[in-house]
């Protein structure tokens, strides 16, 4: 009788388990439906399980990726990736589609820039969605990591106001019924007359310091703090803004030595000499003297090498101009370049000069135009620029032959 009682209760006991596992089991609550879509903007981006600070992270998004957006919560939103994960983050990590456009028609027109000449950084830089420090940093420049700068402007140190998704609607707050004035059963006495105006009057209206006492100069009012940034190429084609200062263009130490404490914004080689047989570049360039300018360079320069000196000397140059990129050089027979130098009333022009030997030649002046924050493409073209960027010119039989009689020259006298 005991084992039968047992076995009754054994048999409900598992009867009521297997009740509640299938309860258990049932199905999941169907995922929420998303608001809308966004894209990471960092480089790496964590999903928060909780909005806490020390909540564990639910996944890991990386730059470019679609989310789609499940909640949103004051600046904070909930996330779920492609592979259904969920958490929340910041939303201005997030990027519009409308931004991720925008960002991709960036790259395809940097792809299509020349290069102002290639940059080395010391340190790791950011590298942002837009001219800003708060910008999503998308890609970091590594250590000696180099890059070309393709184009350059000034823009101001401000907070970074364009959130990647709209921010939630405000609720007005709930209208207070407004109170009723008491008004006294029985009115207050009549006001008083006036008092007359005293007999000076006229001397006491007028602003006039009493003697001996200066009026305090007014603070005068903060100015904007401005950035120097840079539109960067990298080698898997994307584009970016970086900050300019930490950019090192890659011109030669025997030719930055003359840079006389201006920074050198652009740079490209002209042609080449032999020197002992080490090729040696004669070089064109442009620097500015002062910080947060809207023109790009205020002097450029020619520099050639002297294989008898061993040494850089200036073929050309001018100072105390208004330049601005992008700057062309070709090679269509003779080396030439052109600059979009401002004049004196405003105008601007496109100047081209010639290159041959030692010597600089103007060869054209011709009215131009201030190209936009970032040219197209049908603007490079209406500059005369190549699809390509050109390469050094092959020597000539007069050069080749000079290089080889400087070079037994050397061998057999030593200089």
């Amino acid at each position: 009788m005991f084992n039968v009682r047992m076995s009754l209760r054994l048999a409900a006991f598992s009867l009521c388990s297997g009740l509640l596992f299938l309860v258990g089991c049932g199905d999941e609550p169907a995922p929420a439906a998303p608001v809308g879509e966004a894209y990471v903007g960092p480089i790496q981006l964590e999903l928060k399980a909780e909005l806490t600070p020390k909540s564990q992270v639910a996944a890991v998004a990386k730059h470019g990726e679609r989310v789609a957006l499940v909640q949103r919560r004051r600046r904070f939103a909930r996330v779920r990736t492609g592979d259904g994960r969920e958490g929340w983050v910041d939303a201005r990590n997030l990027m519009r589609p409308a931004q991720m456009a925008e960002l991709r028609a960036l790259w395809a027109s940097a792809a299509k820039l020349p290069s102002m000449g290639s940059a080395t950084v010391w340190s790791t830089l950011n590298v942002h969605t837009a001219p800003n420090r708060l910008a999503p940093t998308f890609v970091r420049i590594p250590e000696k990591g180099t890059v070309d700068v393709v184009w350059a402007m000034v823009a101001p140190r401000a907070a970074y106001e364009d959130p990647g998704i709209d921010p939630p609607s405000k609720k007005a707050p709930p209208s207070r019924p407004k109170k009723k004035k008491n008004v006294p059963k029985i009115p207050p006495p009549p006001m008083p007359p006036a008092p007359p105006l005293p007999s000076e009057w006229e001397a006491l209206s007028k602003n006039v310091p009493p003697e001996g006492l200066e009026s305090a100069p007014r603070p005068a009012a903060p100015g904007v703090a401005m950035d120097e940034w840079s539109l960067v190429r990298l080698s898997d084609g994307k584009a970016g803004w970086a900050l300019s200062r930490p950019l090192q263009l890659a011109v030669p130490d025997e030719v930055a030595q003359y840079a006389e404490g201006k920074r050198i914004t652009s740079y490209f080689p002209l042609s080449s000499v032999s020197d002992g047989g080490v090729e040696k570049h004669h070089y064109l360039w442009t620097t500015i003297g002062s910080r947060n300018e809207s023109h790009h360079f205020d002097s450029f320069r020619i520099f050639v090498y002297n294989p008898r000196r061993h040494r850089y000397e200036t073929a050309y140059i001018e100072r105390g101009v208004k330049g601005y990129f992008p700057v062309l050089v070709t090679r269509d027979g003779a080396t030439k370049f052109s600059l979009l130098l401002e004049d004196a009333s405003g105008s601007v022009v496109r100047k081209t000069y010639r290159f041959q030997g030692y010597r600089v030649q103007l060869t054209d002046k011709a009215a131009a135009a201030i190209p936009a924050v970032i040219p197209t493409g049908e603007q490079l073209a209406s500059l005369g620029f190549p699809d390509a960027p050109p390469e050094l010119a092959p020597k000539s039989l007069f050069q080749r032959l000079g290089d080889r009689a400087t070079a037994w020259r050397k061998r057999i006298f030593g200089r």
